[in-house]
């Protein structure tokens, strides 16, 4: 069941100037929270700040989200009595997404000498349009404020307080000596991720694989392929070698995945609709090395980061760079694959391959949202991998095992109403209730229910096979990787049904 947000008012911040006036003066009298890394669980995060169980932020008080482009939000709101050390306190908490995990564990050991920035409500010209976002069964409304100005404050006056990596600091960063010196890293939460191709190329595969596919429609008569969002039938499959090959730019054309017995290439199987100009090279929307979603991505399929291995995921051919902290467009005119900074960015990458009708894959977790995915054009899904679909029941069943361990930094030198915040912030994400919400809210799964899974506890019955309904209500991975997402996963507590 999906909850999308409604929106029930609009109006711009020049027309309402008290009202931001009065933002603004709230936002001074804040207590801030400044949390850098990992895009992929951005709105893992915003929807535990705003959970009605157990969230951080009191549901009865007001709460305002501003948000500047794709990278940057702060939640502004006053938190439940309940919260220790920081209980019934207005706080701003601030989330960047420039530049991937290592935002959440390299500047903690910097100090004053950090290079992030952050949303500076204070500062903001009021430019923003807002809106009225009413509360669903999961999650508090509040006042959305989109499209702010790029207003940011930086070093040394906003030091990190923390922040989060999809992947411990070993893997993603070995630079980063002694972590534990400058930060608190808790393993809170296991997020599943998928493997995400272009529309054009999802129908092509189903072609192939189903035959007649006109099932899979939900809207035949607007002549628009539409596909289901609930039939699990209509979801196509690539084997694990095939995606390795696909990364690794081993296939540099689709054609190289034939998928019937006679060896027909992928475009030219009747029904397919071929890509713009015949051209079936493989675009790839990639993240930044700094990422820890690609860090996983390159441990999990390659072996990357974990052995010395001659097979390396693909590396950008355009004007982006593995580097990069800002997103540059998809030139796929000219090159074939784009490192995104963030996980918003690679949605848009993907989107600029499907609106040219390139064929694309990316790299995604499948926290996605209905916002997220309208934003990005409705312009990618998830395929199965070899025969399975990234559900939370797969992975429970141990059927799926593409999850990272996803942890949360808290700066050593944190302390007072921040601090607080901070060490509640595993409370709000390990919390199987509230991770149960938020799956609730992510959106446009054909392929089943997907998300987070929590790290601890049972999943409602204990035995295995664990349903969809099971995992729905009590997300529990019953595998784990110890820490190390170089490590193939194994059980604890439940028994999967290997």
């Amino acid at each position: 069941m999906k909850f999308n947000k409604s929106t029930i008012a609009l109006a711009v911040c020049a027309a309402i100037g008290s009202s931001g006036a009065m933002a603004a003066q709230n936002y001074a009298a804040a207590a801030k929270i400044y949390i850098g890394g990992a895009t992929a669980t951005d709105n893992t995060l915003e929807e535990g700040l705003i959970s009605n169980v157990g969230g951080l932020c009191d549901t009865a008080q007001p709460i305002d989200i501003y948000r500047s482009g794709t990278n940057q939000r702060v939640v502004i709101c006053t938190t439940r009595a309940t919260v220790t050390g920081a209980g019934s306190q207005l706080v701003a908490v601030h989330k960047e997404s420039n530049g991937g995990s290592s935002n959440g564990i390299v500047p903690l050991t910097q100090g004053n000498a950090h290079s992030l920035v952050w949303l500076n409500v204070g500062a903001l010209p009021n430019d923003c349009t807002v809106t009225t976002v009413a509360a669903t069964a999961n999650l508090a409304g509040y006042t959305n404020h989109a499209g702010c100005a790029n207003v940011t404050i930086g070093a040394p006056a906003a030091i990190p307080t923390g922040g989060i990596s999809d992947t411990e600091p070993a893997l993603s960063f070995p630079a980063v000596l002694n972590a534990t010196t400058f930060m608190t890293v808790t393993p809170v939460l296991d997020i599943v991720f998928g493997v995400p191709v272009t529309k054009n190329v999802y129908k092509a595969l189903q072609i192939a694989q189903f035959g007649d596919v006109s099932a899979c429609d939900t809207n035949p008569a607007a002549n628009a392929y539409t596909i289901s969002d609930t039939d699990s039938a209509c979801v196509p499959s690539l084997t694990s070698s095939q995606v390795r090959a696909l990364y690794s730019q081993s296939y540099t054309d689709w054609n190289n995945i034939v998928r019937r017995s006679d060896g027909t290439a992928l475009s030219a199987i009747p029904g397919v609709v071929g890509p713009a100009g015949g051209d079936t090279s493989v675009r790839i929307c990639r993240r930044v090395a700094s990422s820890g979603t690609q860090a996983g991505a390159e441990s999990y399929w390659l072996n990357q980061r974990c052995v010395a291995t001659t097979q390396q995921f693909a590396t950008p051919d355009d004007n982006s760079s593995v580097t990069d902290t800002t997103y540059v467009a998809s030139d796929f005119a000219n090159s074939l694959v784009n490192a995104a900074p963030s996980s918003g960015n690679a949605r848009s990458c993907m989107q600029a391959a499907q609106g040219l009708n390139l064929w694309g894959i990316g790299v995604l977790s499948t926290e996605v949202t209905a916002s997220n995915l309208s934003n990005a054009g409705d312009s990618f899904r998830f395929v199965a991998i070899d025969g399975v679909a990234p559900t939370l029941a797969n992975v429970a069943n141990g059927r799926y095992t593409y999850f990272t361990s996803n942890v949360i930094t808290k700066a050593n030198s944190a302390s007072g109403i921040p601090g607080a915040v901070m060490s509640y912030l595993p409370t709000i994400l390990g919390n199987t209730a509230v991770i149960a919400n938020l799956n609730a809210t992510f959106a446009n799964r054909p392929w089943g229910n997907a998300g987070i899974l929590a790290k601890q506890g049972s999943v409602t019955s204990n035995t295995a096979p664990y349903s969809d309904a099971e995992l729905a209500s009590s997300p529990v991975n019953t595998l784990t990787k110890g820490g190390n997402n170089c490590l193939q996963p194994w059980p604890v507590n439940a028994t999967p049904a290997l």
